[in-house]
C-alpha cells in the first residue's frame, strides 16, 4: 500500500502546487508589483486546499470542471492520509493520477479557448478600426 499512498500524496502535492501556480499567474495578469504578489501568494499558500480551489474558481475564474477535479484529488488525498478500514489505496491512486491528467488537459483546453477568443476579439477590433478609418 505504501507505493499507492505515495502516488496519492504526490498527486495531492502536485495539485496544490498547480493551484499556487495558477494564482501566481493571475496576480501577474492583474498587474501587481512583485512585493504585493509575494504577500498575496504567501497568504494564498497558507489557506487550505479547499479554500485555494474555491478562490481560484470564484476570483480567478477557474472553470467548474477543473475545480471539480481538483476537489476530487483533494478528497482522495485526505481519505488516503486518514483511511478507514478496508481502504482501497490502489484504486484511489489510479484515480488520482487520472484526475491529474484530466485537470491538466481541461486547464490546457480552457487556456487554448481563451487565447483563441482573445485573438478573435483583437482581429475584430482591428477590422472595426480599419472600417472606421476608411470612412
Amino acid at each position: 500500500n505504501g507505493q499507492y499512498l505515495s502516488a496519492i500524496a504526490s498527486t495531492g502535492i502536485t495539485a496544490e502546487l498547480f493551484c499556487v501556480h495558477i494564482y501566481q499567474l493571475y496576480l501577474i495578469e492583474i498587474g501587481l508589483d512583485r512585493l504585493h504578489r509575494k504577500r498575496r501568494l504567501n497568504s494564498f499558500k497558507n489557506i487550505s486546499q479547499a479554500e485555494k480551489i474555491d478562490t481560484l474558481h470564484a476570483v480567478v475564474g477557474l472553470n467548474e470542471s477543473v475545480s471539480g477535479i481538483l476537489h476530487e484529488i483533494r478528497k482522495k488525498r485526505n481519505n488516503a492520509v486518514h483511511p478507514g478500514e478496508g481502504y482501497n489505496y490502489k484504486s484511489d491512486a489510479l484515480d488520482c493520477l487520472q484526475n491529474l491528467i484530466d485537470v491538466l488537459n481541461a486547464y490546457s483546453a480552457s487556456q487554448k479557448q481563451a487565447i483563441k477568443q482573445a485573438h478573435e476579439e483583437r482581429n475584430n477590433n482591428e477590422y472595426d478600426k480599419e472600417a472606421s478609418d476608411s470612412k
